[in-house]
């Protein structure tokens, strides 16, 4: 699905994206991560998130960018 703010459409599967490809340029393997967390900023034009161990543990926590959408 995606969210809408002021006008302008961000796509939740993208961010998702996104936000995974920047976990992984950080040298952390996709399944060594049991969840991320990721908190969508509309007015910043960013997503934050929190990647978390199987053992629960914050393997990373940072931001991405996004574009606008249509």
């Amino acid at each position: 699905f995606a969210v809408q703010m002021g006008g302008v459409e961000y796509s939740v599967k993208e961010t998702e994206g996104k936000v995974k490809e920047k976990v992984k340029e950080k040298g952390i393997l996709m399944k060594k991560v049991r969840d991320i967390d990721i908190y969508l900023k509309p007015e910043e034009s960013r997503a934050y998130y929190v990647a978390h161990s199987e053992e629960g543990d914050i393997m990373d926590s940072d931001f991405v960018a996004l574009g606008k959408e249509n």
